[in-house]
């Protein structure tokens, strides 16, 4: 009878081990699981930090790459405009010059002088928008008018002057001829020069009195 309380409390004693052992197993894998889900929430939460890291990163980098595109292809939109318009406005300037020219009728010094003006304009705008064919022929047609002029001479630089012209103005214009037609613009030179030293002859005597 004895042996019973003694395996009753053996078996108690035993018991309460398995508990503890249990209740330390228990502890023990909790412990691993809150270490494993700690473990698992900082790595999500590393990964997720630099995904947004590089992705603002990237995404701040493609931003200004596509705005400096954008201004790029605004700027050359912007210059290629002014270029078309700098031309059609000096095309027309040109256009424009040429009717007045060409519907100037006359061989008396007024129109004589008028179509040298507008000559020398069309040298100026035709040069500007890079036509050398139109060039050509208006300077050819300074030449005319220069010739033409010459014989009048007196006469010429009173309705020249009068009219508002320069020659400083028609031999900045001439001096846009280009290299290729080196010989008439020596002779278109050379005629204005002579048409101005006559008008200088004419003033002294103005100037001594």
């Amino acid at each position: 009878m004895d042996t019973i309380p003694e395996l009753t409390k053996f078996y108690q004693v035993l018991l309460e081990s398995q508990q503890s052992n249990y209740e330390q197993l228990l502890q023990s894998q909790q412990s691993s699981f809150v270490c494993l889900l700690t473990v698992f929430v900082v790595l999500i939460l590393f990964f997720i930090g630099a995904s947004w890291f590089f992705n603002v990163k990237i995404a701040k980098h493609q931003l200004r790459s596509e705005t400096k595109k954008i201004f790029d292809d605004t700027n050359k939109m912007i210059d290629s405009f002014k270029e078309e318009f700098e031309y059609e406005k000096n095309y027309l300037y040109a256009e424009n010059s040429r009717a007045f020219y060409v519907f100037m009728e006359g061989n008396d010094p007024t129109h004589i002088a008028n179509r040298l003006q507008y000559a020398a304009e069309c040298i100026n705008y035709y040069t500007l928008i890079k036509s050398g064919k139109r060039v050509k022929t208006f300077v050819d047609c300074a030449l005319i008018e220069l010739k033409s002029a010459k014989r009048f001479k007196g006469s010429f630089n009173k309705t020249f002057k009068e009219s508002g012209y320069s020659y400083e103005l028609i031999l900045q214009k001439i001096d846009l001829i280009p290299d290729e037609l080196h010989e008439t613009k020596q002779e278109i030179i050379q005629l204005i020069d002579e048409l101005r030293k006559e008008d200088e002859k004419k003033q002294k005597p103005l100037s001594k009195t």
